[in-house]
Formats: structure tokens, C-alpha cells, sequence
């Protein structure tokens, strides 16, 4: 959509993702939007160079985020939210609907689901009584 102002669509691709998401890296980035790292990493050190996205370490990953001292970034912002208008139901549902929180307490994960479905199958086919108690850390 604003590919002839930024002058790049993946560049309109990583401001519209650190947008939606707050921040991101150049894997997570290119994950997303189903396209190599090499491209969205230049545009992310275009965009750092340019002052309108810092970067700090977080570990090895280099997490980018938006300038909070950039002078046009309430512009900006509102620019690439008014072009969100425009963009399809599913592509405007995928930006904004990404989980980034860690899971809930308690709730059980599909590899120990996975791992329960298969013993429990292997015991009834070789006429194994599990013993599961009760009160399981894991609520199946």
C-alpha cells in the first residue's frame, strides 16, 4: 500500500509488524510474512541508520522497536494505521492477533497430551491397567 513512499514493501512490512506487535527481529519478521531474513534485516538497519527504530541485544537476538525521539513518529504511526484500513480482514486479523504472552499456569502442554494419548494406546493394546491418580498436575 505505501510501497511508493517507503520506497520498499518489505520496509512497509517490518514498520506495519513493529507497529502491531511493539517489537521484533529479523526472523520473527521474516517468519511471519513467509519471506528470507536478508531483505527485512536491511530494512531494519535502514530504518536504525535512519533514526526511526532502535535496537538493543536481547541476548543474541537484536530486538528492534520504535524510536520513541524520532520526531515524526505519531505521524508515522498514524500514516501506517490508516494504511492497516486498507489492508484485506485476514491480513489486518494476522498483524493484530499475534500471542506473545507466556501460557497459562497449570494448562498442559500438547507434547505431554501427545505423550498420555500414546502410552494410554500402547496399555490397552498390550492389556496395561495405567494407574493415574486423581488430582494430576495435568487436567486431561
Amino acid at each position: 500500500m505505501l510501497e511508493a513512499i517507503f520506497g520498499s514493501k518489505n520496509r512497509e512490512r517490518v514498520l506495519q509488524f513493529i507497529l502491531a506487535n511493539g517489537d521484533g527481529y529479523a526472523k520473527e519478521i521474516a517468519d511471519f510474512y513467509a519471506t528470507s531474513v536478508d531483505p527485512i534485516q536491511k530494512q531494519l538497519e535502514k530504518l536504525e541508520l535512519g533514526g526511526v527504530l532502535v535496537s538493543k541485544n536481547v541476548g543474541r537476538t537484536r530486538l528492534f522497536v520504535f524510536n520513541p525521539r524520532y520526531a515524526f513518529l505519531s505521524e508515522l504511526k498514524a500514516l501506517l494505521e490508516k494504511a492497516r484500513e486498507f489492508y484485506s480482514p485476514e491480513e489486518i486479523e494476522q498483524l493484530t492477533m499475534r500471542r506473545k504472552r507466556p501460557r497459562r499456569a497449570g494448562k498442559p502442554l500438547w507434547k505431554v497430551l501427545q505423550v498420555f494419548t500414546c502410552c494410554t494406546a500402547l496399555a490397552v493394546q498390550h492389556h496395561i491397567r495405567l494407574q493415574i491418580p486423581k488430582q494430576s498436575a495435568y487436567n486431561f
